[in-house]
């Protein structure tokens, strides 16, 4: 999956093009991949934001392209926009490279069944946050810097660990 290649195939397609004349405000705001590989399955998503209509517009990608309005969206914060969209040199490819390096490193079994992988801005810059579910409930959770490829956090944990378990008083 590599995000440039999406991205170019959705600013060359007729239904982003009508999206952009009826949406010139509209920017990019977020991108969402997910590869599953126990049930064989990409999905490949790209969010822009309505300014004047308050709400997120999101292009699925495949073979063809489509468009989904969100009827309402909560904003407790206004994000900023991808803006150096175009220069970003960290693809999911990369992305992939990166995680199995971090696996290698950090995790006996390394069979990964679900990568999640969200591109956004978040304090002016622009982010991958990967969560990679593996085999025993194990995660790896990594934060890169989507401008140059440089892991900011890198964590393995166990879906139990985030779970809290009390007891009941009686």
């Amino acid at each position: 999956m590599k995000f440039s290649e999406d991205y170019k195939k959705l600013k060359e397609s007729s239904e982003f093009n009508l999206f952009k004349q009826e949406n010139p405000d509209a920017f990019l705001s977020g991108c969402f991949f997910v590869k599953d590989n126990e049930a064989k399955i990409e999905t490949r998503q790209i969010d822009f934001f309505m300014l004047h209509k308050n709400k997120i517009a999101t292009f699925t990608i495949s073979n063809e392209i489509f468009l989904r309005i969100e009827d309402q969206i909560i904003i407790e914060n206004k994000r900023n926009p991808l803006e150096f969209i175009d220069g970003i040199e960290c693809d999911f490819d990369k992305i992939e490279i990166m995680m199995n390096e971090e696996l290698e490193k950090k995790v006996v079994d390394r069979k990964i069944n679900k990568i999640i992988a969200v591109l956004h801005n978040y304090e002016n810059k622009n982010l991958w946050i990967v969560t990679v579910m593996l085999n025993n409930f194990n995660m790896l959770k990594l934060k890169v810097d989507a401008d140059n490829g440089e892991i900011l956090e890198s964590k393995v944990s166990n879906l139990f660990d985030m779970v809290r378990i009390e007891k009941k008083e009686k």
